[in-house]
């Protein structure tokens, strides 16, 4: 009975040329993998993202509603100054307007412009993106819809929904800007009328503020 043949294994050569190819296909699915994603990801950074911050148009108000908002403004600032505890209500409208007639808020006017929904703060403005990998120095310019409240002095904000021109942000970017504690960094800028906050309610298209009675340091 004849001998069966015994196959002879791959030459070394052959061997290599094996794996090369192989390492060859992998390499080259990896590279188009990363420039795929380097692809989409450029493309998500420049529909979604500027590099200038948006501006805005001051409003205009007239004589009489100045007057009227110049009254709000003094009877919160002298709350704030001397400790006072008052309770100071604005419509929408109104805190928009704010913006625009209060002198040291002026240049707010220029890069935002608020209005109230129900129980929601309408922020159009843009946030800067300086801590998101690879977005750095890139803006959002859009409409923020904002959860916002505070008690005790501490103030909680969460951004519902964004905007940008008739498109919402992606759920990954809106992850990524309610990641930080925007109430805490609110707080970080030290300014008086914040340290005087007791209370803040938004309900039925008005915001309530309520300060603390004594100077807060």
């Amino acid at each position: 009975m004849p001998m069966a043949t015994q196959k002879q294994p791959p030459k070394p050569n052959k061997v290599l040329r094996i794996l090369a190819i192989v390492a060859g296909v992998g390499v080259t699915l990896v590279l188009l993998a990363i420039l795929a994603s380097w692809l989409s990801f450029r493309h998500l950074r420049n529909s979604w993202t500027s590099d200038q911050p948006r501006q805005f148009t001051a409003t205009d108000v007239d004589r009489t509603q100045t007057q009227k908002l110049g009254r709000i403004y003094g009877k919160a600032r002298q709350a704030v100054e001397l400790g006072r505890a008052e309770t100071i209500e604005v419509s929408g409208p109104e805190l928009n307007q704010l913006l625009a007639v209060v002198p040291e808020w002026k240049d707010l006017s220029q890069r935002l412009s608020l209005a109230v929904d129900g129980d929601l703060i309408v922020a159009s403005t843009s946030l800067q993106l300086h801590d998101v990998p690879g977005l750095e120095g890139r803006y959002v310019n859009g409409d923020f819809t904002i959860a916002a409240s505070a008690q005790d002095g501490k103030i909680n904000l969460n951004v519902k929904k964004v905007m940008v021109g008739d498109k919402p942000l992606p759920d990954f970017l809106l992850k990524k800007i309610n990641e930080r504690n925007l109430g805490q960094l609110l707080m970080e800028n030290n300014s008086p009328w914040l340290r005087q906050l007791d209370a803040l309610t938004i309900s039925d298209g008005k915001v309530v503020v309520k300060t603390r009675q004594g100077r807060q340091r």
